[in-house]
């Protein structure tokens, strides 16, 4: 059994503090222990031997008494005197340190004059010395004589500042009462083997993840804005307005209209001599005929006339809507009263006859596909909740833990489809069925766009995944401000413009028609596509003119988008395997810059090579071995050097770590610690070197790590 413990008692107080010692020290028997912290004391009880990093490089190693030998002043003298005494006098190499208390002083002693110890104890007593004592050098003062910051406390900034700290043990005696027993029973309790440290199987890694979702997801803030309120209303507005529009082979009757001059209000009318006073057509003013476009807008308004000489009829729909109309009206009761057929004038009714309605433009055919899209867009939020757990190193807790990155992936997208996808694929039946919508129309159109709806899921899903982990790499705040607005943004522009255009150019239809066939390899557009490929077919809900034939022939092309969505989900789930499976990729150097991955020469420092020499001795425990860690860091827009810079994270680490020990590794903010756990823990590749767990043993030239946590046999706690 392995742990790694990253900082553990970090922000505790002091009683849980000493609660967490004691667990730590509970579980060293049959384990290899290795922890990073910042409490030095913390180090000094609990660790069997201390290595001391700094920018990336082992300084020192050995048990917490050799580093105070060996890097310490020595001793501390204090004592309180009326008299003064000269030390040095017994103890030649002391040295006297200043004190601000009259009567109180204080020596250095170095190592090396224990012998003389008992001669001075006795002649500080026979002066009447008191409070006397003899302190052996602190870690403190070793870690900063050797692991100190640099002045300007650059670092990797992925661990905090230095901090220390002393507590006296709890007065509860042997019950505890937060605990609410004893503590020895407590601490059996936690190191307890509860579950087997068997390999979990491949339901069992995909249900713990997914109850790790389901448990802690709707906690994120945002979450159930983005998941359920938001598609929400799109679903409600998209069926809504999906009725908007006229109906393709409707009946359409016209009302009558009655047109007679007497209803227009005082115009002319130029081209008649004259109008009898007893007709319809008295309101109308006859005029002489303009000779100029001038003559047009001066008097009174010009409702029309006729040119006898070319028999040209013009009309003003600007005076009357009808002009033209009652022009012709005109023309015909003077015809009429100069063959003296009609001394009343002719008043008649103008009424269309019936017709079908040809095609309108139909703007359900863009909004409901559109609308729907926005509804499931969930699925593709499952980037937001792969960052989130990147950024809190749950990822890196589940790969320990035995569980590969694949399984964790493949539980949050199955928590996605169970929380997002499912409930509103109920809502979207429950609405189009009750509002009798055209997608859930007889002739197979409800088939087709249930599978559409299933097929949108399967391909849209690890697309998100894909995102998260190869193309978007932000911490999950910066990205849920940017994403959403972007993602859906990028939902609407294309079909929207595709099949508007469609529409407004139906002699272009086969060509674009083949540019939406091009276009449904993104399994978003797919997803419109089919859906406006099930409206186009007909208006009508129960239509008996439309056949299952029909929905499913070459022509109508719903079967191609729900094809290429099935083609590309499986294609972006074998990626997504391939990427899940296979470690990150190593820095990427120039031939000049190969020389930053090689280790530093440790054969000079005896203690050093000591270690690592253990960590090559076998692979049992934990080991590390010459780990190397490069960046490359993208320079400051205002650096006059466009080039990256190399930043050596760490410069060839190395440790062995048995059973029944206690590692603990120190060193200030920027020194590597964090970046060496990450190296064991899978989240980084090394550049050089490789890591032993347990007898696994991953070196840094090969693709797959999942095997070296395979067996459940690590545990892994990050700093919160």
């Amino acid at each position: 059994m392995l742990a790694h413990l990253s900082e553990p008692t970090a922000g505790l107080d002091p009683y849980n503090r000493r609660t967490i010692w004691d667990m730590i020290i509970a579980a060293k028997k049959g384990r290899s222990i290795i922890l990073t912290t910042h409490f030095l004391d913390e180090a000094d009880i609990l660790s069997d031997r201390i290595g001391i990093i700094k920018d990336g490089k082992l300084l020192t190693c050995g048990s917490s008494l050799f580093l105070k030998h060996h890097f310490g002043v020595g001793y501390t003298l204090k004592f309180d005197c009326a008299e003064y005494f000269d030390v040095t006098t017994v103890i030649g190499e002391a040295e006297e340190l200043p004190s601000l208390v009259k009567g109180s002083h204080e020596w250095s002693i170095k190592h090396g004059t224990e012998r003389r110890f008992p001669k001075l104890l006795a002649k500080l007593s026979s002066i009447g010395a008191s409070n006397v004592t003899v302190d052996l050098t602190t870690l403190e003062e070793v870690f900063l004589k050797t692991g100190k910051e640099d002045a300007d406390g650059s670092g990797e900034g992925e661990e905090d500042g230095m901090e220390n700290g002393r507590f006296e043990d709890s007065e509860d005696g042997e019950r505890d009462l937060e605990y609410g027993g004893s503590k020895d029973d407590f601490l059996k309790q936690v190191w307890s083997h509860r579950a087997s440290q068997s390999p979990l199987g491949f339901l069992k890694k995909f249900l713990l993840v997914l109850t790790f979702m389901m448990t802690n997801a709707w906690k994120i803030k945002g979450a159930v804005f983005h998941n359920i309120v938001m598609p929400l209303v799109y679903v409600v507005i998209g069926f809504l307005v999906s009725n908007i529009g006229g109906t393709e082979g409707e009946i359409i009757v016209s009302s009558p209209t009655r047109i007679t001059a007497a209803e227009v209000g005082p115009a002319s009318f130029f081209g008649i001599s004259r109008f009898d006073q007893s007709i319809s057509l008295s309101p109308l003013q006859p005029i002489e005929p303009p000779q100029t476009v001038e003559d047009y807008f001066n008097g009174s308004p010009i409702l029309g006339g006729y040119y006898a000489e070319n028999s040209t009829l013009q009309f003003n729909p600007r005076v009357d809507a009808l002009a033209l109309q009652i022009g012709i009206s005109v023309l015909s009761n003077i015809s009429e009263l100069v063959n003296g057929n009609s001394a009343e004038g002719i008043a008649t009714n103008l009424q269309q006859v019936p017709y079908e309605a040809e095609a309108p433009f139909r703007i359900d055919v863009i909004i409901l596909p559109l609308l729907l899209s926005f509804g499931f867009v969930g699925v593709a939020f499952v980037v937001l909740d792969i960052l989130l757990l990147k950024g809190d190193n749950i990822v890196e807790l589940f790969r320990v833990a035995g569980i590969t990155e694949f399984h964790t992936y493949l539980g949050v997208a199955a928590y996605k489809v169970l929380t997002t996808f499912l409930p509103f694929l109920v809502v979207v039946l429950a609405l189009g069925l009750s509002l009798d919508s055209v997608i859930f129309g007889n002739g197979g159109r409800w088939l087709a766009t249930i599978l559409v709806m299933l097929a949108y899921a399967y391909a849209t899903a690890p697309l998100g995944l894909i995102l998260a982990k190869r193309f978007i790499h932000g911490d999950y705040k910066a990205v849920a401000n940017w994403f959403p607005g972007v993602y859906m943004t990028l939902l609407a522009i294309p079909y929207s413009a595709w099949s508007s255009t469609l529409q407004a150019l139906p002699e272009k239809k086969d060509l674009i028609l083949a540019i939406g066939d091009v276009l449904s390899i993104i399994p978003p557009f797919g997803f419109q596509r089919g859906l406006g490929g099930i409206l186009d077919i007909s208006s009508v809900a129960n239509d008996k003119n439309v056949t299952w034939s029909d929905v499913w022939s070459f022509e109508a092309r719903i079967w191609l988008p729900l094809l290429i969505m099935l083609c590309v989900g499986t294609m972006e789930w074998m990626y997504l395997y391939r990427l899940t499976t296979r470690r990150p990729k190593k820095t990427a150097l120039k031939q000049d810059e190969i020389s930053a991955i090689a280790p530093v020469d440790v054969s000079d420092d005896p203690d050093i090579t000591e270690e690592r020499e253990r960590g090559q001795r076998d692979d049992e425990g934990i080991n590390a071995r010459d780990l190397v860690k490069v960046f490359k860091i993208v320079p400051d827009k205002k650096s006059k050097s466009k080039e990256p810079i190399i930043k050596r994270a760490v410069k060839g680490m190395s440790c062995g770590i048995r059973r029944n020990e206690i590692y603990a590794l120190l060193g200030p903010n920027g020194s590597g610690k964090s970046v060496t756990m990450s190296m064991m823990a899978g989240k980084y590749t090394p550049d050089n070197g490789c890591v032993a767990l347990d007898g696994q043993v991953a070196s840094d030239d090969i693709d797959a790590i999942d095997h070296l946590y395979s067996r459940c046999s690590i545990a892994y706690c990050r700093k919160y």
